[in-house]
């Protein structure tokens, strides 16, 4: 199927593979087969489609590793593999696709063509299903790979993906920090990077996202000071649920200022010194205790035994002597 421009399956209770049958179809610019039970393996050898623009696959049985063949599609807007099997890990080249790393306007030839044969689509985006056309179809760019099995660590190079609009990483087995490149990423309307296990704070430099309207972290091992500020201070406290090293507005758990921490140095320092002259007094109370009860004891026993008594009085006359010979 040489000529085959528009692929849409979705819905559907297809099942077997799906894109190993379109090695020939290089003509394609939308795919939309989500809500199926295609089994494919990306691991395996996957066709390349030089002019895809949508990539839909939500919620099928697929599996194996992203292909590397994503960072060749250039014109690829919306990339949705979410609720699938697939592991690994995120591929830095995803920042390759040029679309993606571009905040200009330009629609391109192939986009304006396909929203003209194709006029409506529904997208998944800040967690809700909505349709587009017209022009904010024409402005859309999500990447979704949520809901999978794949590990490691969000690439710095994430935050070359200055055009795109939504990024959901969520229910991951993601680990690590998050990037401060993220802060670069100036279209970004919604970001979504729950229930993982990301641990450190997040970057206060994200308060410059001026387009995000939703975000979400909520579940991770986050910590430190929430950024406040910019869209920040318009976010309810249910999206950082989930982690209990994390305070300030908008919860309710205050962050200790440096003032704090400074007075309860001070603080634990008194009670060191407290301590550490309670000890001391306790010491040599004890010494004193001991020499008193053990000298007591010497002078009981040579009161009580008349020939200790003896010995005794006839070594202290003996030096005593020694004392007065030497003068």
């Amino acid at each position: 199927m040489p000529r085959l421009r528009y692929l849409i399956a979705n819905n559907n209770n297809f099942t077997g593979s799906l894109l190993s049958r379109l090695f020939n179809s290089s003509s394609l610019s939308i795919i939309d087969a989500g809500y199926n039970s295609f089994t494919d393996n990306f691991s395996h050898n996957q066709p390349y489609f030089p002019n895809i623009v949508i990539m839909s696959s939500k919620q099928n049985q697929m599996h194996g590793y992203l292909p590397k063949q994503f960072r060749q599609m250039q014109y690829l807007r919306y990339l949705d593999l979410s609720q699938n099997n697939l592991i690994g890990k995120i591929l830095p080249c995803l920042h390759n696709i040029s679309y993606w790393r571009s905040t200009t306007s330009e629609k391109g030839i192939i986009w304006i063509d396909s929203v003209a044969l194709y006029p409506r689509l529904f997208f998944v985006s800040k967690n809700v299903v909505n349709p587009y056309e017209g022009d904010p179809l024409l402005g859309m760019s999500i990447l979704d790979l949520s809901v999978n099995m794949i590990a490691g660590i969000i690439p710095q190079e994430i935050g070359e993906l200055k055009g795109l609009r939504s990024l959901n990483l969520s229910n991951y087995h993601i680990q690590g920090f998050i990037p401060m490149t993220m802060a670069d990423m100036e279209t970004i309307e919604s970001l979504d990077l729950s229930h993982n296990s990301l641990s450190g704070s997040i970057p206060h430099e994200m308060i410059r996202l001026s387009s995000l309207s939703t975000f979400s972290v909520a579940f991770n091992n986050l910590s430190g000071m929430i950024p406040y500020g910019g869209q920040f201070s318009t976010f309810l406290k249910s999206i950082y649920e989930g982690n209990p090293g994390l305070c300030g507005m908008p919860l309710e758990k205050a962050c200790s200022t440096k003032k704090d921490g400074a007075k309860k140095m001070i603080e634990d320092g008194e009670n060191k010194d407290n301590c550490k002259d309670l000890n001391d007094a306790l010491f040599y109370s004890l010494v004193t205790v001991s020499f008193s009860l053990g000298f007591s004891g010497f002078l009981a026993s040579v009161y009580f035994n008349m020939s200790w008594r003896r010995k005794y009085f006839k070594i202290i006359d003996e030096y005593y002597n020694m004392y007065l010979s030497n003068i």
